[in-house]
C-alpha cells in the first residue's frame, strides 16, 4: 500500500521572466543562487546574442534586450498572483545582484506568447540558415558557460560556426554547427562532435541528455567514453543478454556467447 502519495493541482498562475546579462558566465552564475533561495522555476533557458540575431532576421522584428550577450528565460508557476509576483521579485533581485541589466515581465497573454514563440522557433530558424547536425551535451550547471566557450573554440578551429542554447537548470546544452551538407562536411562534423563530446566529458558531463544514445551516437560513444567503462558495460550486457537478442548493435557491436544460438 502506498503512503504519502497526493495529487497536486495545476497552479493557476504562470509567468515568464526574460533577463539580460553582459555575458553567459554572469547569466549561468545566477542560476544556482536562484535554486539556493528555495525557488524552483518550471524551466530556466539560456540563449546568446547570435541566436537572437538570427531570430530577428528570420522574423523581421526586434526581440526584447536583443543587444545583450546572454539571456535567461525563466518560467515560474504559483497558486495565486501574490505568490507568483513574490517569486518573480526574488528572482529579479538575485539576477540583478549577479549583474543582470534589467528584468522583463511581459504583461498579458500576447506578450507571453511572443516570448514563447522566440524560444520555440529556434530549431526552425537554425534549419533555415543551414544546420549540419545537432548535439545535446549535458554538463554540470556551473560549467555551462565554460563548455559553450570551449565548444565554440573547437568549432572555430575547424572553420565552423556553432550556435548553442539550452536548459540552464539541468545543464543540457543544444549545439548546432551551421553550414551546407556535403561529403566533406560529414567527416568534419563527426570529428568536431567527437572533440566537443570529449570536452563535455572532461568537465564532468555526458554526451547526451534529452536525445539519448543509440545508432546516431554509437560511434561517438566509443570515441568519447573511457574504454574500460565501455568494456564493463559490454560485459554487463552479455551477463543479462548472452545471446545479444535485445537491441543488438544499438550501442555495442558484441559477439553473443552462444554465437547467435537461442537457449532451449
Amino acid at each position: 500500500m502506498l503512503s504519502g502519495l497526493k495529487l497536486i493541482l495545476t497552479p493557476s498562475r504562470q509567468e515568464i521572466l526574460l533577463i539580460p546579462f553582459d555575458s553567459l558566465s554572469d547569466a549561468i552564475g545566477a542560476v544556482p543562487e536562484i535554486l539556493k533561495a528555495g525557488i524552483l522555476p518550471v524551466g530556466i533557458e539560456f540563449m546568446e546574442k547570435d541566436i537572437i540575431e538570427m531570430m530577428e532576421d528570420y522574423i523581421g522584428a526586434e526581440t526584447p534586450f536583443h543587444g545583450h550577450n546572454a539571456l535567461l528565460l525563466i518560467f515560474v508557476e504559483a497558486d495565486n498572483e501574490d505568490e507568483i509576483f513574490n517569486m518573480a521579485g526574488k528572482i529579479g533581485d538575485i539576477c540583478l545582484e549577479r549583474g543582470a541589466a534589467d528584468i522583463f515581465l511581459p504583461k498579458g497573454d500576447a506578450a507571453k506568447r511572443n516570448l514563447l514563440d522566440i524560444r520555440e522557433k529556434f530549431y526552425s530558424v537554425i534549419g533555415h540558415y543551414g544546420m549540419l547536425d545537432i548535439a545535446d551535451v549535458v554538463v554540470p550547471r556551473s560549467k555551462i558557460a565554460e563548455f559553450v566557450e570551449k565548444a565554440k573554440e573547437i568549432a572555430a578551429e575547424r572553420g565552423i560556426t556553432l550556435v548553442a542554447y539550452g536548459h540552464a537548470g539541468d545543464g543540457n546544452v543544444h549545439l548546432h554547427p551551421l553550414g551546407q551538407r556535403s561529403d566533406a562536411s560529414e567527416a568534419t562534423v563527426r570529428e568536431l562532435f567527437t572533440a566537443i563530446y570529449r570536452a563535455g566529458i572532461a568537465l564532468g558531463g555526458t554526451i547526451s541528455g534529452e536525445h539519448g544514445l543509440g545508432y546516431s551516437k554509437k560511434d561517438y560513444f566509443s570515441a568519447a567514453e573511457d574504454a574500460g567503462k565501455i568494456d564493463l558495460m559490454k560485459r554487463i550486457k552479455l551477463a543479462f543478454d548472452p545471446n545479444n537478442i535485445l537491441n543488438p548493435g544499438k550501442i555495442f557491436d558484441i559477439t553473443p556467447k552462444c554465437e547467435g544460438k537461442l537457449p532451449h
